[in-house]
């Protein structure tokens, strides 16, 4: 540790004089200005002070007095070790004939005073050729007098080395947080470092003769604390009655124990001291200050060292120790909290036998002085000093932050909760461990509430220093470097999650378990599970109903003591996991020993009615050790109950444009296509391979969907991709290209192929930018009358379909200019078209035909919803009162054989209208992020609904999820979804994509009808067409449907302290019943607000975030659920945050 920093300091080549800031090492939301000659400024945003947390500068080593905040008007001068002392207090300016050359620079600089820098520091303190009695602060009458004086100073034989003074500061921006959980609950940390499991060895060892110290060198410490009195060291040298507390008996006025402290019975305050005025004996601050700024060493001290088992608050995580404490900020500074002498406090601490010393504070230059007092401090007096690395999120490698990159000194980086280094924590070959240093809980003033929550590699290093104390009060026949050495090698790994900083966390997150477990306890843990499971529909995936065998693979590791009896007992909280078989014997397993449990010991069954999705087993793995005393290690394993085709998901690079669904041949076998994020045309077959000779390059950029047809007539269908350019191929599925053709113009929209000539061949349908229509066949040529010039440019898609039933095909398409087109397949427009549009249309336009005859559905861009007949006139217009946010499609709702033109607001709401101005509204509960999906099973209609969080759901007629879904995903979906029977077996998949994977989902259900809205624009001819007769129709009792009065209202959401819930429906009566009901996103109901309540045209509801028991919830996403009898049930989204 001592040569790895020595060696990456040396190799900056840093220079052993100047100026420099030190940090004490908490984040905020803070910035440097280096615009000013001297000193680092620090910014602190104030206007969010939930967000900012603590930061501590401590100006104590420097480099260069340009770039670093010192005190201007001083310097630290350090005589050689054959040096006379120098006479210290106030300076009388004349001529000195012992000391000629020094009298005239302390003349012509006018230096005013005098005094030693250490005032802890005697006769026996040197080391290295450093008389630590010789180091001495000079004041001069003016700030600018020390820069010029250095170079003078410096050249006196007798000096061996001059910098400035630097300064520490602090700022604290740190909101507390409160909250009903136990304390000791909310120390996370104790669990990261297995703290708690080490508390219950204590009873293998006897308690070491004397106590271990830690010395905390801060801002001071709260002794009227609770958690803090009982802790803190009293010295003995100075305890006059002897009975361990600071009474008045104590307080004599003389320097009973000759250290040069007078009084100092329960530590020194060195923020006033000076040869003139040498500080007093009151170590506690008499305010928080702003932000609290000067509870910083009380939060220190209480993550090392508060009083464990009290009945209040929190506990350190040492055992068997007391506290040093030194206060090193003045009372009078509330907001800025500089500190003074701090090195002063960690030679003090030393020198009254503290073991550990705390320094949560640093900055950037190196000082040799410095060093060599870390050095005599650990090799002279036995003391460990830990400090802290600094929070500029930099590399300590190439900008060092001291003391914390000292050689000797413990260096400390931080961590959030999931072992990844925190955002602010510096990093680098110098750092020695790593500790959590993220949401730590601990003491601050008793006055100001006792307890708060602040981050930062202060917090972490604490956590260390409380840590190494632990250790020690285990083994106390340890040597400094022994102890430090133990610790480190017991760290947890971390570079596996932190692969940026991989080599440069230390050796890993600090294990106080680690580093004492082995001597007294079995270390048995999972290394190894499988699975096997009896896959009943051979998709490949474990469903409901299918039972799985679970076996473990454990391992008593290395180096620790052997463990007896050892079993695995299984349970999960799931009522619907159903566990046949839940024990498992292993025996006896030496160290170093492992060991499968047998096949067949742990048998799983979910419910045949579980949903899809993640499920969670527990096991407990349970046995003695060789006193007999019980052991208990818990392990989890997640499966997926998955609805995945076999072979699914696959990994692709993937555009935004949709996944094509392909009968490649006449045995029916099903092929996807899609284009990747390099323009790449892809095939793969029902197993997810890649079919040769695909990807193809197709040179240009691509984001029109492509169409899939069987564009020869041999039974086959082809692809036909078109990029923004205009140009169009078209690829058979064995690769060969049958069509290239260059328009030369810009499409934006989509395109369709459909048969219009009627010779059994469909041909390709492009509207462009350049205000043309074309019609083309495979051969490229355009069919007679195209193409056709449109009034203005073409940004959407083209629609193709029998419009005013001739039994001929039309096209509709939109211009620019607000008009509507409808041509026939001769190119020529139908009587009374155009229509001109009251604005731009902004999705492709739909056309239905039902047994009341066609009509053509738009939305404009100013979000008017427009039905038109075939001869051009207007069947509806609705202004919407919410935006549209997909392109919208075709479905009949309630089966009555009128199709409803349908689409998603921004609001989650689908929204459908028929011919008859009927309209339909239903809640989603849902962010979904792509047209939803129509299909037919056992004659029952089926929406599929794909969520941006990556949950698909299948809702039923009454619009209620079927009993397999929704089914959640592990990303993120952000594509089109497309319908197809992949594998043959008479049932659907749902083919969706995300994250750079395409997932196939087998639905568990048959079809049953032909139609369907089954991919983007209705088929994979992109037509957006859809056609329904009145025998396909099957009137149905639609309760899902929610009428368009009923209304759930919320306000405000997020909420803090209440909500207000409003439901409110023109129709409703007392006749009809309402429930109301909060879940958790899990599904779990938290609070039933009203449970079959009559209902009322307006109901007024709140909830305070309490459960049923009255308890407050945590903060986070629950579900708001109103059920009204026989409308259905509306769903909405709450944010509760404390």
């Amino acid at each position: 540790m001592q040569l790895k920093k020595k060696l990456l300091r040396e190799s900056e080549n840093l220079h052993k004089s100047g100026a420099a800031s030190s940090m004490v090492c908490q984040t905020g939301n803070i910035s440097r200005d280096y615009r000013r000659d001297i000193g680092a400024v620090v910014n602190v945003d104030f206007s969010q002070s939930f967000k900012v947390f603590f930061l501590i500068f401590v100006f104590a080593v420097i480099t260069s007095a340009f770039s670093q905040e010192v005190f201007q008007n001083q310097l630290l001068v350090a005589l050689k070790r054959t040096a006379q002392p120098l006479p210290t207090g106030k300076v009388r300016l004349q001529a000195s004939l012992d000391r000629p050359q020094l009298s005239r620079i302390l003349q012509k600089y006018r230096v005013t005073r005098i005094e030693r820098w250490l005032k802890s520091a005697d006769q026996n303190d040197v080391y290295e050729g450093i008389d630590f009695t010789k180091v001495y602060r000079f004041y001069f009458e003016k700030s600018s007098s020390p820069k010029l004086a250095i170079k003078e100073l410096q050249a006196l034989p007798e000096v061996e080395q001059v910098s400035f003074e630097p300064m520490v500061k602090i700022a604290v921006p740190i909101a507390p947080v409160t909250t009903s959980d136990p304390y000791l609950e909310r120390q996370y940390y104790l669990e990261k470092i297995m703290a708690r499991y080490v508390w219950r060895l204590m009873d293998q060892v006897e308690q070491p003769e004397g106590e271990i110290l830690i010395g905390i060198v801060d801002t001071g410490i709260d002794y009227l604390h609770p958690e803090m009195e009982p802790v803190l060291y009293i010295n003995p040298g100075e305890d006059i009655d002897g009975d361990g507390r600071m009474t008045e008996a104590d307080l004599n006025g003389l320097d009973d124990d000759g250290n040069g402290f007078v009084d100092d019975v329960r530590g020194w305050d060195f923020s006033y001291a000076s040869d003139s005025s040498s500080g007093d004996n009151d170590i506690r601050p008499p305010n928080s200050g702003g932000y609290d700024i000067l509870s910083h060493g009380t939060h220190v001290a209480g993550i090392a060292g508060a009083m464990a088992d009290n009945g209040v608050g929190i506990s350190g995580i040492a055992r068997g120790y007391k506290i040093i404490g030194t206060k090193h900020s003045r009372d009078d500074d509330l907001s800025h909290g500089y500190l003074y002498n701090a090195y002063d406090g960690i030679l003090y601490c030393a020198k009254l036998g503290a073991d550990v010393i705390n320094c949560s504070w640093g900055g950037q230059g190196y000082y040799e002085v410095a060093q060599k007092l870390i050095d005599m401090v650990r090799q002279d007096y036995g003391a460990i000093v830990v400090a802290a690395a600094g929070n500029d999120n930099n590399n300590n490698d190439n900008n060092h932050f001291y003391p914390s990159d000292l050689d000797g000194v413990v260096t400390v980086a931080a961590l959030g909760p999931d072992d990844r280094k925190a955002s602010f924590s510096n990093y680098g070959h110098v750092i020695d461990i790593s500790a959590p240093g993220v949401g730590i809980f601990s003491t601050i003033h008793y006055y100001k509430g006792g307890y708060a929550t602040w981050q930062g590699t202060s917090m972490a290093s604490p956590v260390v220093a409380g840590s190494i104390a632990l250790v020690k009060y285990f083994f106390p026949q340890l040597s400094p470097d022994q102890l430090v050495e133990k610790v480190l090698q017991a760290a947890d790994p971390l570079d596996a999650l932190n692969q940026p900083y991989a080599g440069l966390l230390g050796s890993g997150k600090v294990n106080v378990y680690n580093a004492i477990g082995p001597h007294f306890l079995p270390n048995v843990a999972v290394l190894q599970d499988t699975l096997q499971w009896d896959d009943l529909n051979g998709n490949g995936q474990i469903d409901p109903g299918e039972s799985i065998n679970i076996r473990l693979k454990l391992v008593n590791k290395e180096g620790w003591r052997p463990a007896f009896d050892v079993r695995i007992v299984a349970f999960a909280e799931d009522s619907l996991l159903h566990i046949t078989d839940s024990v498992a014997v292993i025996g006896d397993m030496p160290q170093g020993s492992e060991q499968w449990s047998a096949p067949g010991d742990i048998t799983i069954v979910p419910d045949a009615a579980h949903p899809y999705g993640p499920v969670k087993i527990s096991f407990i793995i349970e046995g003695v050790n060789e006193a007999g005393e019980p052991l208990r290690e818990f392990y989890e394993k997640q499966l997926l109950l998955s609805m995945y085709q076999e072979h699914f998901p696959r990994s692709f690079k993937m555009n935004n444009a949709p996944i094509s669904v392909v009968k490649a041949s006449a045995d029916s076998t099903v092929k996807l296509a899609f284009i990747n994020d390099e323009n790449q045309l892809i095939l793969l077959n029902d197993a997810g391979q890649v079919v040769a000779p695909f990807p193809i390059d197709l040179g240009e950029y691509h984001r029109v969907p492509q169409v899939v047809a069987d564009l020869d007539g041999d039974g086959q269908q082809e692809i036909a991709v078109l990029s923004n350019y205009g140009k169009l191929k078209v690829f058979k599925t064995d690769g060969s290209l049958l069509l290239d053709r260059d328009l030369n113009e810009v499409v934006y929209g989509s395109f369709a192929a459909d048969d219009l000539d009627g010779d059994g061949q469909p041909e390709i349908i492009i509207a462009t930018m350049r205000k043309k229509l074309h019609v083309l066949a495979l051969s490229g040529e355009e069919l007679p009358g195209f193409p056709v010039a449109l009034s203005s440019i073409a940004p959407e898609g083209v629609a193709i379909g029998d419009v005013n039933e001739d039994g001929r095909k039309e096209i509709v398409v939109s211009a620019f200019d607000n008009t509507l087109h409808l041509f026939d397949r001769n190119g020529a427009e139908l009587a009374g078209w155009p229509v001109e549009l009251p604005g731009n249309v902004k999705f492709t336009p739909l056309i239905a035909k039902d047994r009341n005859g066609a009509f053509i559905g738009v939305i404009t861009k100013s979000n008017q919803l427009l039905l038109l007949k075939p001869d051009g006139s207007f069947k509806l217009s609705v202004n919407l009162r919410a935006d549209v946010k997909m392109d919208p499609f075709l479905m009949d709702l309630n089966r009555d054989g009128l199709l409803e033109f349908c689409f998603v607001d921004e609001e989650n709401q689908l929204i459908g209208y028929d011919s008859q101005n009927k309209r339909y509204l239903f809640r989603l509960g849902a962010e979904i992020n792509s047209p939803p999906l129509v299909f037919y099973a056992a004659d029952q209609l089926r929406l599929v609904a794909v969520d941006i969080k990556g949950a698909v759901t299948i809702f039923d007629e009454a619009f209620k999820p079927t009993f397999y879904s929704p089914v959640q995903l592990p990303y993120t979906l952000n594509n089109f979804a497309s319908l197809a029977d992949l594998d043959g077996d008479g049932d659907r998949e749902v083919v969706v994509s995300g994250e750079g994977r395409i997932a196939a989902l087998d639905l568990p259900e048959a079809n049953s009808n032909t139609l369907s809205w089954s991919a983007f624009l209705g088929n994979e001819q992109r037509t957006a067409f859809f056609e329904i007769d009145s025998a396909s129709a099957t009137a149905i009792v639609n309760k899902g449907i929610v009428p368009e009065e009923l209304a759930l209202k919320v306000f405000p959401n997020p909420f803090n302290a209440s909500v207000k819930i409003n439901i409110a429906g023109s129709g409703l009566t007392r006749r009809e019943k309402i429930s109301l009901k909060i879940f958790d996103i899990r599904g779990r109901l938290v609070k039933t607000l009203a449970d079959n309540r009559p209902a009322a045209d307006h109901l007024n509801f709140f909830w305070n975030g309490r459960n049923e028991k009255g308890q407050y919830v945590s903060s986070g996403v629950y579900l708001l659920q109103a059920d009204v009898t026989d409308h259905g049930q509306i769903i909405k989204r709450l944010i509760y945050i404390k």
